[in-house]
């Protein structure tokens, strides 16, 4: 399947506008098809995670992932350690899955990591259970560098999780 063109899906900051948009994609941080419901957010939760973004200090960023009008998803950045290397993540609404609006959205915000924020490194965590995102990385770069024993959690149940990584 081919990426989403930059016509069909933009990546946007969140916006305090956005926040309602945004609590209702962080239900779906988690979940998976095997999961049978998705998370409750309290509205707090989703203002806490803006809030961070605004201390230009934190390294902390938040997108949507747009398509058209509609946010169908949205992509993290924090730092690592140091600026120079950050940590990401990402999730799409369940009825918007397989269309590449994650692979898309990734793609842009390591643009932006590696061209206007310095980055030199970003990893990611995935559950090895878990072939979409899998192939999400993949698509964009990332090699595969370790298992790492319970270093997520499923269910609040601790699992083992793959770091992913790519280098500038």
């Amino acid at each position: 399947m081919k990426m989403p063109s930059a016509d069909e899906v933009q990546i946007k900051a969140l916006r305090q506008a956005d926040l309602p948009d945004f609590a209702s994609l962080m239900r779906y941080r988690h979940w998976r098809p095997d999961n049978a419901k998705p998370m409750e957010v309290a509205p707090e939760e989703a203002e806490a995670m803006f809030m961070a973004t605004q201390d230009p200090r934190s390294g902390c960023y938040l997108w949507l992932i747009w398509a058209g009008q509609v946010a169908v998803g949205a992509v993290m950045m924090m730092p690592f350690f140091h600026n120079t290397c950050r940590h990401v993540g990402y999730w799409v609404a369940p009825s918007q899955h397989g269309k590449g609006y994650a692979s898309a959205g990734l793609a842009e915000v390591s643009r932006i990591a590696f061209n206007e924020l310095n980055a030199a490194r970003l990893q990611a965590l995935v559950q090895p259970d878990n072939p979409a995102s899998l192939h999400v990385l993949e698509k964009n770069g990332f090699a595969r560098e370790g298992l790492l024993e319970k270093a997520d959690t499923k269910d609040g149940i601790p699992v083992d999780a793959y770091l992913y990584a790519r280098v500038k």
